[in-house]
């Protein structure tokens, strides 16, 4: 059984989405230079692509939380004051 909601287009939700696919993109890079690592574990260059890609993807998602955090940060302000 599936629930479906009206359609939301909210800012949230499509920072979201934007996130979402940055993730994917840099999931898929991360996943293809491990591939390649584990084909030649000893070469340098391949091991330089998966310590990139797993910088590019941590960065990535510690802005993702950062960004998360700043809004719940904003909505928990604007709460508090209407108090």
């Amino acid at each position: 059984m599936s629930f479906q909601g009206a359609a939301w287009s909210g800012f949230v939700d499509t920072l979201s989405a934007g996130f979402n696919e940055g993730v994917q993109n840099l999931n898929n890079a991360l996943h293809a230079a491990t591939a390649g690592l584990q084909n030649d574990p000893t070469d340098p260059s391949k091991l330089a692509k998966v310590q990139s890609a797993l910088s590019e993807y941590t960065i990535y998602r510690n802005s993702q939380s950062n960004m998360s955090k700043a809004f719940k940060d904003i909505a928990s302000s604007a709460a508090q004051n209407l108090r």
